[in-house]
């Protein structure tokens, strides 16, 4: 999920690069920057999941975890980063979404 997410995180920013604008949905970048939209382990196999928002990027990418609901990219209460990201994969952090981020 890591490199798929790094793969889908690089087509937003080239599609926003070339448009200057971001994608509306994922699908909006398949095929010309990305084969295909990646798949959540979490979700039966359903494609991550991508919304606009306020945040400094724009948006939002992000898989649904250990837990298999999706949270609206809620993130653990504790700790930043990589391991906090590690902690929704893992089954540590129920209510939480795993969040791909730069």
């Amino acid at each position: 999920i890591e490199q798929s997410g790094l793969r889908t995180l690089l087509a937003i920013e080239r599609y926003r690069g070339e448009f200057g604008r971001l994608p509306a949905s994922l699908d909006e970048r398949v095929p010309v920057f990305i084969e295909h939209v990646p798949k959540d382990p979490w979700a039966d196999d359903a494609p991550l999941l991508y919304r606009r928002d306020d945040s400094a990027l724009g948006y939002v990418l992000y898989g649904v975890g250990d837990d298999t609901e999706d949270n609206q990219a809620a993130r653990p209460e504790a700790n930043r980063g990589r391991t906090q990201a590690a902690r929704a994969l893992q089954g540590a952090a129920p209510g939480a979404d795993y969040v791909i981020t730069r």
